[in-house]
Parts: C-alpha cells; sequence; structure tokens
C-alpha cells in the first residue's frame, strides 16, 4: 500500500509530543534542522529532493579534511523510500493521535466556570445534607431484599425458592 495524501500536522505541541513519546519524532531528525522541514513539507518530492544541496553531499569526513561524499542517483532514491517511509510513521501516529483525543473529548467534560463577579454560595454542611436527603426521598424506592426460605429435599439438596413440594 501506498501512502500518497498526509494531513499531519507538525504545528500542533500535542501531536509533537505525542509522537515522541511513541518513538516516532527521532526519525525527523533536529527540531531546526533541513530534514526535518523536508519531511514535514509533504509538497516537496523526489526532485525537490535531488535539487536540494542539502541532501546531496554526505557529511565531511574525516571531521575537518573539507572531503564530502556527493550521493548518487541510486543512494538518493534509497533516501527518499526513507522519507517516505518517515513521513508514513508520521501519519499513522496522526491518526492515533487524533482518535485518542477525540476518544478523551468523549471521557473528559468541560468545566463550568463561574464568572468572577458572581458571589460563591453561602453553604454549610448542613445545607449539604439536606440536599443529599431531598434527592434520596424523591428517588425510586427501594424494593425489599428477597426473602428465602431453605427447606430440604427429598434428595438433600436445598429448596432456595420454596418451588419444591414440602
Amino acid at each position: 500500500m501506498r501512502m500518497t495524501e498526509y494531513d499531519f500536522n507538525l504545528a500542533d505541541p500535542g501531536f509533537l509530543f505525542y509522537a515522541e513519546q511513541r518513538g516516532v519524532l527521532h526519525c525527523m531528525g533536529a527540531p531546526d534542522s533541513r530534514r526535518r522541514e523536508f519531511i514535514g513539507d509533504t509538497r516537496l518530492g523526489f526532485d525537490n529532493l535531488k535539487a536540494d544541496p542539502y541532501f546531496q553531499f554526505a557529511q565531511e569526513w574525516p571531521p575537518g579534511s573539507g572531503q564530502r561524499h556527493r550521493y548518487t542517483d541510486a543512494e538518493l532514491e534509497t533516501l527518499w523510500r526513507v522519507i517516505r517511509y518517515d513521513r508514513g510513521r508520521l501519519q499513522d501516529a496522526w491518526e492515533l493521535y487524533r482518535q485518542d483525543t477525540e476518544t478523551m473529548k468523549q471521557w473528559v467534560r468541560p468545566v463550568q466556570h463561574r464568572p468572577a463577579d458572581e458571589p460563591l454560595p453561602d453553604r454549610t454542611p448542613a445545607d449539604v445534607c439536606e440536599r443529599i436527603e431531598a434527592v434520596e426521598q424523591t428517588a425510586e424506592p427501594k424494593r425489599p431484599p428477597l426473602k428465602t426460605k431453605a427447606r430440604k429435599a427429598p434428595d438433600n439438596q436445598i429448596d432456595l425458592f420454596g418451588d419444591w413440594a414440602a
């Protein structure tokens, strides 16, 4: 299956935290790196990768020597596969993140805040107890517990419901 459309949002701090916790964010490189910028901009394709000087050369080796290896087209194609894979991982994480946040919205009710100028009601513990008693009185009456008789049946079993002959 090939993923061609992405809608993950790297500007969402909640998603970045989620992706980091799931171990997906590390594939993007450092926060201000060209790699992260390239992976995050899903409009960029293989032609943009080949034209970008950042991706055409390897790191300098040995350090300080000024020698950098130029990547071949085959190596750039491999890098392109890795970038597509990373984008797919981010898209999977994004879909899970959205699903988890939607689930959480069902369980968490928003807090209703009282306006700052509205005074707090004067309540005492006795008022609260009266309110509880009033709710209990208006509630559905409790059913009495079932009365059961235990009788010995002819085959030495206990008759709990009283439907065997005495």
